[in-house]
This record gives structure tokens, C-alpha cells and sequence, in this order.
């Protein structure tokens, strides 16, 4: 039991690292307006403030974000030991989470001949983020093949990378979500936040 529950552990991660990957692209083009915008319909962007709907009441130096996959629709504020606030709210991509993309069908079909069928297993399983790693166990393929497909994958414009930690993270670009959305094997590349996981481009 324990195992099969650890077998979910990737697919939570990966939710969460599109949705931070999201955000930080959103803070970096416009800002912590652009960032907050879409968060939480509680939270409300003053000119000096961020004003939560909420019991608790803080003024903090910091704001912590913190993506969870249990707690939307809710969002939780809480003060910690220092007195920084934190904020935990849904993380984008929870309707994708149980999503199957494994299976041979006509439409992964299509899309092998177009791009072959390794680059075309990969370019379905990155509907969220995933390393190289993660690609080779849930592929059944070697690392060292799934790095080769990557690379040329990026080159083309079809996956963008970022670092992680640890962990280089890949996922499609809005490119390669419209390809595969072409081919009629995958829906759940883009839309709303909480049915969806970014596309990085």
C-alpha cells in the first residue's frame, strides 16, 4: 500500500512545480500584480497592501506562497514563528492530475509519425513537468535515450527546461501543446488554471 501511494508522489510534484514555474513566469513579465491576479478570488491587490478575506490578521514583511494539491477551493493564511505570513492556495493543474496520457491509440499514432514514436511518448507525458529521470522509469526507456530526444526536442521549440533544486525540469511549449491538441490526443494542455498545467514557452 505504501508503494502504491508513493507511486503518486511524481504526479503531485510535478503539479506543483508547473504551477511555481507559472508564477514566477507571471512575477517575471509583470510583476507581483501580474502574479497575484489569478491566485485566489479572496485576495484583493491594493496600491500598499494585499488584503486576504480572513480571520487572521498580520502585517508581515514577507509573503510565502505556497501551492497545494489538498486545499483548493479554500485558501489558508497563516503567521509564522517570525511573524512572515505564508499562504497556501490550489495549485494550477489539479484537474490534469489523474489524467491518463499512456495508451496506443490512432491519435498517438498520428503524432508518432509525425515525430516519431519516443519523442512522441515524451512530448504526451509532458503535459506536466517531469525530468529525465521520471521520463525514463515511467517510459520504460534509458536515460541516456530520453536526453537525446530531449535535446532535440528543444531544439526544435517543442520542450522548455528549468532547474529545479536538483532536478532539470521539461515540459512542452505552447507549440508542441498545440501540435499534440492537433493530432486529437490530449485536451488538458491549456485553459483555466484549475484544469490545467502551464505550458512554458
Amino acid at each position: 500500500m505504501a508503494g502504491r501511494r508513493r507511486a503518486y508522489w511524481p504526479k503531485l510534484r510535478a503539479v506543483l512545480d508547473a504551477d511555481v514555474a507559472y508564477r514566477v513566469g507571471k512575477l517575471a513579465r509583470g510583476g507581483i500584480a501580474e502574479l497575484m491576479q489569478d491566485l485566489h478570488p479572496s485576495i484583493e491587490l491594493t496600491e500598499n497592501a494585499i488584503t486576504v478575506a480572513s480571520l487572521v490578521d498580520g502585517d508581515g514583511g514577507g509573503l510565502t506562497l505556497v501551492p497545494c494539491m489538498f486545499i483548493w477551493p479554500h485558501l489558508w493564511v497563516e503567521l509564522g514563528l517570525a511573524g512572515e505570513p505564508s499562504l497556501t492556495y490550489g495549485a494550477r493543474g489539479i484537474g490534469t492530475l489523474w489524467q491518463d496520457g499512456d495508451g496506443d491509440t490512432e491519435e498517438e499514432n498520428a503524432l508518432g509519425a509525425l515525430l516519431g514514436r519516443s519523442r512522441a511518448e515524451i512530448l504526451v507525458s509532458l503535459r506536466l513537468p517531469r525530468s529525465t529521470t521520471d521520463l525514463a522509469r515511467s517510459l520504460g526507456l534509458a536515460p541516456p535515450t530520453v536526453s537525446s530526444h530531449l535535446a532535440i526536442l528543444r531544439r526544435s521549440g517543442l520542450v522548455t527546461c528549468w532547474r529545479s533544486g536538483r532536478r532539470v525540469l521539461y515540459q512542452r511549449t505552447v507549440v508542441a501543446s498545440t501540435i499534440v491538441a492537433a493530432c486529437g490526443h490530449d485536451n488538458g494542455a491549456s485553459g483555466d488554471g484549475r484544469t490545467a498545467a502551464s505550458s512554458l514557452g
